[in-house]
């Protein structure tokens, strides 16, 4: 298999996953229909849709960048995260800081209704123009925080890529919070 086929199969498989998983790429920021708050921590996993959470508290908002940690120019990748403590609304995605990932990821606007997210992005462009291996931010998450507690937020990295469509070596990790 040459190395363009590689590369075209492993960006198909990201974007065939990251498009059966999370739809068509929303363009502006979605909006949660309702306040996802609760005392109890929440399986993100195990929310009955529509049934609204009760919280008193404050309410303030935070942005959280995704930063995914490899050792080889990233091309693509997805990533699931979720709100272990309930009281975060996901109001908004951005995208990361290099122009290979500066449009927003692809993302499911159901999930962000649910305390979680799965984004999911990739870039043809050749090496030189990719992010170099270490850590880069390709996502900024932006929730609705109600209550006192800081929330708490699970990920996991599902798939990551390197240009000739290899599986590369990664961690994916949330830095924030960024009051705004």
């Amino acid at each position: 298999m040459t190395r363009l086929t590689a590369m075209t199969a492993a960006v198909a498989l990201v974007a065939c996953t990251a498009m059966t998983l999370c739809g068509p790429r929303p363009r502006a920021l979605a909006q949660a229909d309702t306040p996802n708050a609760a005392k109890e921590p929440v399986d993100p996993l195990n929310v009955e849709p529509g049934v609204a959470r009760e919280v008193a508290g404050p309410v303030r908002f935070a942005a959280y960048d995704v930063l995914i940690d490899g050792d080889a120019p990233l091309a693509a990748y997805q990533v699931e995260v979720w709100s272990r403590t309930g009281n975060v609304a996901i109001v908004g995605i951005e995208g990361g800081a290099d122009a290979a990932f500066a449009d927003p990821p692809y993302y499911d606007p159901q999930a962000m209704r649910h305390d979680r997210v799965i984004l999911a992005a990739f870039s043809t462009k050749p090496a030189a123009q990719l992010p170099p291996a270490g850590s880069t931010r390709v996502a900024t998450i932006h929730v609705q925080i109600t209550g006192d507690a800081d929330p708490r937020f699970d990920t996991k990295l599902t798939a990551a890529a390197t240009t000739d469509g290899a599986p590369l070596r990664a961690t994916v990790n949330l830095k924030g919070a960024t009051p705004r």
